[in-house]
């Protein structure tokens, strides 16, 4: 059993290119939706706190909207804006939750990235990163990043 006390991480690089631009509230959507999701799923699993899940899109234009969960009643709250006719999104995604397996985490929260985009209408890539957890037999004591998956 994990103990409630141990944080995992997840993060992701996610592009979304949808087949028809996307308006302002579309762009919006997506985000509270993938978020949502990913909160839902963390409380499914039983995780005994969520610390942050958050989602940050940015338009080539250079605006940015955030979506983010911070607790486990799993409410969306949202920052920034994005305009209409947005072509091409590209997000980051982070996820800090106590209690649920490091690698249990990683595959669950990739599912639902991939379920939410396959409710859009678009074609997407996603590139997923794992820290690992700190090694206490190893003398450097850095932090590794892995690339799991490019899509």
């Amino acid at each position: 059993m994990m103990d409630p006390h141990d944080v995992s991480a997840y993060a992701s690089s996610v592009r979304i290119n949808p087949n028809t631009p996307l308006s302002r509230k579309e762009s919006e959507d997506i985000l509270v939706k993938m978020v949502g999701r990913m909160a839902a799923e963390c409380v499914r699993m039983g995780a005994a706190f969520i610390g942050h899940i958050k989602c940050v899109a940015y338009a080539p234009s250079g605006e940015c909207l955030a979506c983010s969960v911070t607790d486990m009643d799993g409410a969306v709250s949202c920052a920034g804006a994005l305009r209409d006719g947005m072509t091409r999104l590209d997000l980051i995604v982070n996820v800090l939750v106590y209690g649920i397996d490091q690698g249990a985490l990683g595959d669950h929260m990739e599912r639902e990235l991939v379920r939410t985009i396959e409710s859009t209408e678009a074609s997407a890539s996603i590139m997923t990163f794992q820290i690992e957890k700190e090694d206490e037999t190893r003398s450097d004591r850095r932090p590794s990043f892995i690339t799991l998956t490019d899509r």
